[in-house]
């Protein structure tokens, strides 16, 4: 069960102005995540600050993008890494498996 993503075959790696993708901003949401994961999102895409679907998880505490295999030492523009974001915001559970 799919929903609209099945149904329609929507292309899930397609990137906003800003290089931003459905996973990016279905991060946070473990339903609509996993659907687009399961439909061939590409976990490890930057968008244009360098900011990848893993970095939105781990400021909110999520590890589910290291289970996926997001490659965990991409660096966002400015340097920073899923680990940094993670630990500055004390998500013990997500640090440990970066």
């Amino acid at each position: 069960r799919d929903g609209a993503i099945g149904r329609h075959g929507a292309e899930v790696n397609l990137q906003e102005s800003e290089g931003g993708t459905a996973l990016m901003r279905a991060a946070n949401t473990a339903t609509s995540g996993w659907l687009l994961i399961r439909r061939g999102a590409e976990v490890s895409m930057q968008d244009s600050n360098g900011d990848t679907a893993l970095m939105h998880t781990a400021i909110e505490g999520h590890e589910r993008l290291v289970v996926a295999g997001a490659e965990i030492n991409l660096q966002s523009g400015v340097g920073v890494a899923a680990l940094m974001l993670a630990a500055d915001k004390g998500h013990e559970r997500v640090v440990a498996p970066l």
